[in-house]
């Protein structure tokens, strides 16, 4: 399974805003382990934040986001049942959208 040490490392970027060093480190742990959902959910939730933060003006970065959360499709039931709280609903809106 993809180690908990990385997604915790990923979180700390995430809450300093950090979201190229999150995903960075994310990505490069994706190719050496399974059930990578949760990772590949949080890839695109730095991506789909930068997009936001940065103004809107590089589409590329939305387009990594929905491509890593089309990945992300079987995620932790107490993660799921959380998201309304956890997530911005601009974010998550593109994450439902990238999966229908």
């Amino acid at each position: 399974p993809f180690p908990l040490r990385v997604l915790r490392a990923a979180l700390d970027h995430i809450q300093r805003n950090e979201f190229t060093q999150a995903a960075k480190l994310l990505e490069s742990n994706l190719a050496d382990h399974t059930h990578t959902d949760l990772a590949h959910f949080m890839i695109g939730f730095c991506y789909a934040s930068r997009y936001y933060l940065e103004g809107e003006k590089d589409p590329r970065l939305l387009q990594a986001a929905r491509e890593h959360f089309r990945r992300a499709r079987s995620l932790p039931p107490r993660f799921r049942d959380r998201m309304e709280t956890l997530v911005s609903p601009k974010i998550l809106a593109v994450y439902r959208d990238s999966l229908s």
